[in-house]
């Protein structure tokens, strides 16, 4: 795999959890608004609010036995800036009881930004649900006071705390990274590779959204065991 360019003043955003024993990971961008000072100790700092927002808004989505357990901060602007890797002690449960739905269902949250472009777009997998919140076999419950109504209410929670964050002084932007760009696909022919950016490209992100159908992540449930 090729070496991702640097992202000056820019932070990658770790959360790792598990659900009924499997594990689950998701990512997201900070982008500074002027120049990071960054250290263990505010790399740190910021660990604890990405959780507490996380507590505070995915985790009344997720059954009791969806836990984030650690959060890692990481300085993208050169490959020496420091990085930090919080172990949550105690972990933080989902507050949602039984029954629990398969480990590879997700509710996506997608990040909207306000510019067009070519390739993948932001979003989080999130292992949320129950089997009451799932109708139709594939759609998430759309009655008013279901499940796609909290879930749209807990993702503009959740992105409006990651936009209020910052990095000792300086504030910080949610942001989608952009590493690649995709190329014209003559007709006809096999879709060409995309190509890598010289400097990845950072869009703000100005909002959440929820859609209704049920999304999966195959690799959470692990490789076959017979």
């Amino acid at each position: 795999m090729a070496i991702l360019p640097d992202a000056a003043n820019t932070i990658r955003v770790s959360l790792q959890g598990t659900n009924q024993g499997t594990n689950w990971q998701n990512t997201v961008h900070l982008r500074a608004t002027g120049s990071l000072g960054s250290t263990s100790a505010n790399l740190a700092t910021l660990c604890d609010s990405v959780a507490t927002a996380w507590g505070a808004n995915i985790a009344t989505l997720c059954n009791t036995q969806v836990f984030l357990t650690g959060v890692t901060a990481t300085d993208l602007t050169t490959r020496s800036s420091p990085s930090f890797a919080a172990t949550l002690t105690p972990t933080i449960p989902g507050t949602r009881g039984a029954p629990n739905l398969p480990t590879q269902v997700a509710c996506v949250i997608s990040w909207t930004v306000p510019d067009r472009y070519r390739g993948g777009h932001g979003r989080i997998y999130i292992p949320a649900g129950l089997q009451a919140d799932i109708i139709s076999g594939r759609l998430w419950n759309t009655a008013a006071t279901e499940f796609l109504a909290d879930a749209r209410a807990a993702a503009t929670g959740f992105y409006s705390a990651l936009t209020g964050l910052s990095l000792g002084a300086v504030g910080l932007d949610l942001v989608v990274l952009s590493y690649f760009f995709g190329s014209h696909r003559t007709p006809g022919q096999p879709p060409p590779l995309p190509v890598m950016r010289p400097t990845p490209v950072a869009y703000i992100v100005s909002g959440a959204r929820v859609r209704t159908r049920v999304d999966t992540q195959r690799r959470r449930l692990g490789k076959e065991t017979l």
